[in-house]
């Protein structure tokens, strides 16, 4: 079971919704943030875990946030203001029993100067937290799962928890208590993720010319056409490309690639001889092979920071479409200053990632500039908008043409 993409699925859509009710935020705005504090909160429970006395902890806080209905949304909406305050209470008070009393008073503050939207997060941590673990709760009961497989498990998936948080969070929460291990694990975290980037290109690699030597010795006239065909599919699978999109994408392209080739070379069979299709075969497993390699080649960190780098774009353009006259441009305003402050936050956290990261990273960027660039000279050209947007849509411009120059 892995805890993080269980708890993002039932933190759908819905549920957003009505989170961002409860706390009197955008839906947007708390769907990103939850994005952000569910690895958080999942690391902070892998390091109470391997500590001492640490199931006992997370044992209570499973109990505290299961009895009753207090953490339902259907029944905190149902109860107002009155339910909001007292699950607020409930969920600091389980907090404090699993990090330690006061915690909340330094980890508030960082995660809103990292995160964004400071004081949506003081009132969400403490809902979202004990909802978090009476999920968490239910899977032990479905799964069979006691409180010793469960901390086994928050251990065994520590890594993938560090690799989600938002960048630069890791380093700014060491000095938080139950949190303060956090920058050394990051740290250690991409240089993983960069050394596997290096060891699957590197497979990878090996795989595709091992396979072009095959080739060459089946010395057909087709193995000359074939070739360019297949290492054509390995050279997409070998570039940057991978790291700016989702691994399922990545490996449907990757497919389309490899079956492209296989399609015109079977337009050829007719000068086949039976080396030329071992070799044909061992071509397409090198492409398997890079494919299965790239998915992991770049680690969770640098993919969760693209996956920030992504929708801080998406956010960017949902807001402009969003925009039709002056009214709406009024409106978008605040908006548009929130994500200029994401965009500085992101260059900022740049420099931490690895280098194979950051390249991927300005792939991203200088794909997704050229469309957020004519989108906003299509909104400045609007009716009586060009006064209200100007001054900040040139800022984020500037900031994105400065990010990869």
């Amino acid at each position: 079971m892995n805890l993080l993409e269980t708890l993002l699925k039932n933190f759908g859509g819905d549920t957003v919704g009505q989170l961002a009710k409860v706390v009197g935020g955008d839906s947007a705005d708390v769907g990103n943030l939850v994005k952000g504090l569910l690895p958080t909160i999942l690391a902070g429970l892998s390091s109470t875990a391997s500590s001492t006395g640490g199931a006992d902890k997370i044992a209570a806080a499973l109990k505290g946030s299961s009895e009753g209905r207090e953490f339902d949304l259907d029944a905190i909406l149902n109860g107002g203001p009155a339910k909001v305050e007292e699950a607020t209470k409930k969920g600091s008070s389980i907090l404090d029993g699993l990090f330690g009393k006061g915690m909340l008073m330094a980890l508030l503050p960082v995660l809103g100067k990292v995160l964004g939207n400071a004081g949506l997060v003081t009132k969400l941590l403490p809902l979202l937290a004990p909802m978090a673990l009476k999920m968490i709760a239910g899977q032990m009961k479905t799964g069979g799962l006691d409180i010793g497989g469960l901390t086994k498990l928050l251990v065994g998936q520590k890594s993938s928890f560090l690799g989600a948080l938002p960048s630069g969070l890791g380093d700014a929460l060491k000095g938080v208590q139950g949190f303060a291990d956090f920058g050394g694990d990051v740290a250690r975290t991409a240089t993983a993720a960069a050394h596997s980037a290096g060891k699957a290109a590197g497979a990878a690699a090996h795989t595709a010319t091992k396979a072009a030597g095959q080739a060459a010795d089946a010395g057909s006239d087709f193995i000359g056409k074939l070739l360019p065909l297949a290492l054509g599919a390995l050279a997409i699978l070998g570039g940057l490309w991978f790291f700016t999109r989702p691994a399922q994408e990545v490996k449907e392209a990757a497919q389309g690639a490899a079956n492209k080739a296989a399609n015109q070379a079977a337009q050829m069979t007719t000068q086949v001889t039976e080396e030329a299709k071992k070799a044909a075969a061992n071509a397409g497993k090198a492409v398997e092979g890079a494919v299965e390699g790239a998915k992991d080649a770049l680690g969770e960190a640098g993919e969760a920071f693209l996956g920030n780098a992504k929708g801080m774009f998406k956010d960017l353009t949902g807001l402009l479409d969003g925009i039709k006259d002056a009214d709406t441009a009024t409106a978008a305003v605040p908006k548009l200053e929130d994500q200029y402050s994401v965009l500085e936050k992101m260059i900022a956290g740049t420099k931490d990632l690895p280098e194979a990261a950051q390249s991927a990273v300005g792939a991203v960027v200088k794909e997704a500039q050229g469309a957020l660039t004519s989108k906003i000279t299509e909104v400045l050209g609007l009716p009586g908008v060009g006064d209200i947007l100007k001054p900040i849509l040139d800022k984020i411009t500037a900031g994105l043409a400065a990010w990869f120059k």
